[in-house]
């Protein structure tokens, strides 16, 4: 799981928060099927690279 998809928390990672919304909003069905997974693990990266960051 992620933290809460909020762009003002995570500015660095805005474009695929976004993206990744945007991918749940086009699919509302399959992306229970994986059809977000790249975007959902491209916002991980992100997110860990973010912590790393801050430490």
């Amino acid at each position: 799981m992620h933290p809460p998809l909020e762009v003002h928390q995570h500015p660095a990672c805005k474009e695929y928060i976004l993206a990744l919304k945007q991918c749940h909003a086009d699919h509302p069905i399959a992306k229970y099927w994986g059809v977000c997974t790249d975007t959902a693990k491209a916002l991980n990266l992100c997110f860990k690279g973010e912590k790393v960051a801050k430490r």
